[in-house]
């Protein structure tokens, strides 16, 4: 994967800026996949790993679908973005950059 995201704030403060598999997921999604993929409940770094890229495999394909690099999480369904570890999500917005 070769995205890259920057999260801002409504005043346009960076909240995170980096490779989209670094971003900031709650733990309990990463469990959830580990379970749905490997029936795993503590899942090993390679578990964790693989739940997390489908975790942003998922997430990638839904903003791809909306056709913009920029989105208001406002404008998102809720259930495709609550995975984000940052309180109330839906008050930023992201930038989808594809890195060379």
């Amino acid at each position: 994967m070769n995205e890259k995201i920057i999260i801002k704030d409504y005043n346009e403060k960076v909240i995170y800026n980096g490779p989209i598999l670094d971003m900031p997921i709650k733990e309990q999604y990463i469990v959830k996949k580990s379970i749905d993929l490997f029936d795993d409940e503590d899942p090993c770094i390679i578990h964790k790993s693989y739940a997390i890229k489908k975790i942003i495999d998922e997430f990638l394909k839904y903003i791809k679908g909306k056709n913009h690099n920029y989105v208001k999480l406002s404008t998102c369904d809720p259930t495709k973005i609550d995975f984000i570890n940052i309180d109330d999500i839906t008050k930023y917005s992201l930038l989808l950059i594809k890195e060379k």
